[in-house]
Order: C-alpha cells, then sequence, then structure tokens
C-alpha cells in the first residue's frame, strides 16, 4: 500500500469504507512502523474512536464516549492537531477521548471473527463495538498427530471464534515430566518439551497440548450471556469450597445457594461512608446463603480470598459473638445489630460455637 493511502487524511479516509479496507490499513501502518521504521502522522478516525501514534500503533480508545455520539458531523479522519481544534471550537474542549486506550488488534476483530456466542461478526458501522475477552487455554494436539507446528498455527489461524497466539515454547506431553530433583525443585515438573525442539518444523506427537492465549470478541447482548455464564461457573466452584471449608471446621448437612444480597445487610452502611452507586455495586456482589443442621446464615464474596460472614438469618447478633470472643470486656452497643466481618478459621470457629449452644438452649 502507497503512503499517501495510509499517512494522509484523504488516503486514511479512502479506507473506511468497509471492514476489510480499515483492517488493510492498521496491517500497512503497523509494517511502516515496526518493519520499515517510517515515523507516521497521527490521527484521529470515526471521531475519536480509534487514534494512531507515529510507530504504526492503532488503539482503540476506552470509555465509549466521543465526539461521534455527541458530534455527528465531526469528519471521520482528522490530525491530531485539527482533532484538537475541533474539539476546541465545538465543545469547548481540548479533547473528547478518555486518554485510557488499547493497542490494536488485541481490542478489536479482523473481518473473518464473529462472536462464538452468535456466529455473527462486525462492520465498519460497529467494530467499534466489539467487547475483547482474553483468556490462556490449553489445546489437545491428538488431532495434529504427525504434522508440524506450522500447521498447527495456520489450522489456528484459520479459525473464525477468536484470535489465537501460542505461546512460546509452550508445548508439554505428560511423557516429559521429570521429578528428578535439582536445586530442591524438581526438573520437568509440568512436562514442557525443551526449548530447542519446538520450531515451526517440529512434529506433534501422541500426548502433546500446547499452551495458547486466546481473544475473543462479543456484541454486547452476548457479552452479557458470556459473564453470566462465567459467574455461574466461579460461584459454583466457590460454593463447592466454602462447602469442603464448612464441613472441615464442623459444620453438617451443608447446603449454599446463590442469592441476591440482603437488604438488611446493604442498609448497616451508613449513608454518610457509603454513596448510592457503592451500594448498588455492593448489592450485585455474589451472596451465599447457607443452611446447616446448626443454623442458617450468610457468605459474601467480593474478590478476596476469603468470604464474609453474615449472621442475620442465624439470629446471632454482634454482641454475642463479642462476648463469646471477649467476656471480660464491655459490648459496645453501638456495633450494627447483627455480625458482618472477613471471616477467619478463628472466627468461623467460633461462630459455629454459638450456633451449637443457641440450639441446644432452644
Amino acid at each position: 500500500m502507497d503512503r499517501k493511502m495510509y499517512d494522509t487524511v484523504e488516503g486514511i479516509a479512502s479506507q473506511l469504507t468497509t471492514f476489510e479496507d480499515f483492517n488493510a490499513l492498521i496491517i500497512a501502518r503497523r509494517a511502516a512502523g515496526y518493519e520499515r521504521n517510517e515515523r507516521l502522522g497521527e490521527f484521529y478516525i470515526f471521531g475519536g474512536r480509534f487514534s494512531t501514534d507515529t510507530f504504526g500503533n492503532f488503539s482503540k480508545a476506552w470509555p465509549d464516549i466521543f465526539p461521534a455520539e455527541l458530534y455527528p458531523l465531526i469528519p471521520p479522519v482528522l490530525t491530531k492537531e485539527e482533532y484538537q481544534k475541533w474539539c476546541v471550537q465545538h465543545a469547548k474542549r481540548e479533547s473528547l477521548v478518555i486518554n485510557g486506550t488499547h493497542i490494536l488488534p488485541e481490542t478489536m476483530p479482523n473481518s473473518k471473527i464473529v462472536d462464538p456466542i452468535t456466529g455473527v461478526g462486525w462492520t465498519i458501522a460497529d467494530c467499534h463495538e466489539a467487547i475483547a475477552e482474553a483468556t490462556h487455554e490449553e489445546i489437545d494436539l491428538t488431532a495434529f498427530v504427525g504434522k508440524t507446528l506450522r500447521e498447527v498455527k495456520q489450522a489456528l489461524e484459520e479459525r473464525a471464534d477468536g484470535l489465537y497466539t501460542l505461546r512460546p515454547n509452550g508445548v508439554r506431553n505428560a511423557s516429559c515430566i521429570d521429578m528428578t530433583e535439582e536445586f530442591f525443585e524438581p526438573v520437568n515438573l509440568e512436562g514442557w518439551r525443551r526449548e530447542e525442539e519446538i520450531t515451526d518444523n517440529y512434529i506433534i506427537q501422541p500426548g502433546d497440548r500446547v499452551e495458547v492465549d486466546v481473544v475473543r470478541f462479543y456484541h454486547a447482548d452476548s457479552h452479557k450471556e458470556y459473564l453470566a455464564k462465567q459467574q455461574l461457573e466461579e460461584t459454583t466452584e466457590t460454593a463447592f469450597a466454602f462447602k469442603e471449608w464448612l464441613t472441615e471446621t464442623g459444620f453438617t448437612g451443608v447446603s449454599l445457594a446463590i442469592t441476591k444480597v440482603p437488604q438488611g445487610l446493604i442498609d448497616q452502611f451508613p449513608e454518610e461512608a457509603e454513596d448510592e452507586e457503592t451500594k448498588e455495586i455492593f448489592s450485585q456482589l455474589p451472596y451465599y446463603q447457607v443452611t446447616t443442621d446448626q443454623g442458617t446464615f450468610g457468605l459474601l464474596t467480593g474478590g478476596e480470598d476469603v468470604p464474609w460472614l453474615y449472621s442475620a438469618d442465624s439470629g446471632i447478633t454482634t454482641q454475642e459473638l463479642q462476648r463469646e470472643l471477649n467476656p471480660l470486656e464491655p459490648v459496645d452497643e453501638e456495633h450494627p445489630k447483627y455480625f458482618f466481618a472477613l471471616l477467619s478459621p478463628c472466627i468461623l470457629e467460633l461462630f459455629l460455637k454459638v450456633l451449637i449452644r443457641k440450639q441446644r438452649s432452644s
């Protein structure tokens, strides 16, 4: 592609008619900057949704509020200086683009990629709306036994459900595991193939697996479905771990159910300390209602390694637990009625003790 087609306002504008041409533009600028060491002009494209730099990088701005949404008549391509001038004249601001940007192609699909849930791809009109999710995965190479690693790469490049990148020297096989200790560590605990083996001409052997980084792209509704599935998997795994912990502590008949955060717990936060937006976020956290032979209570997770215990359903008050913890100290009556605190093994054992005593006395 001639330089004037990827490094002038007119040339870039001519590449914005189809999604395929837009992808070709991205590739051309990157090749110019990284392979030929050209220093390129800086441009804003599609009303600030995308920007370019002098090195050939193409970035997608974030979040999704741009002049294009507020001012539909903004030209599709502007130099950096023209863009800043336009913003001052029309919006009385130097820039309407948040500084945070993401380098492509990791945050935008190419023209062959489709949403893995709907099978629908993108066009020049909505490509900026694609939502990227990156994962690290392991692929069984049984179907490629006898073929080269180059053929594996080619097959992955042809996949339409995401962008697949093989990790360097990322092939392993159980037959390569070596538990011989060297400097008090196993020589090859995970069975990685030797680095010098892994070239494009490497022949895939039975039992080989490969590590890959995958970026998949979703439309807005599909992304919500993806997140819901992820949360379900995570909460199911978390519930299993909590059940094991509770059982090991001494609880019996343990079952957990995902439910909404109780309003009583949300209301425990003083308004001067927590605004409404924070309360809304708090109300969306995973909350497990725990039923046991000893009593019912709640566990809240919010990213910590251990959950928070909420005692309302059990009827155990904060003051009761305070008396158990420090029987010689006066009880602080100003604390919320029901106990809510980060759960530790000590607190959990204490809570079980109080539950059993309450059960026996009733």
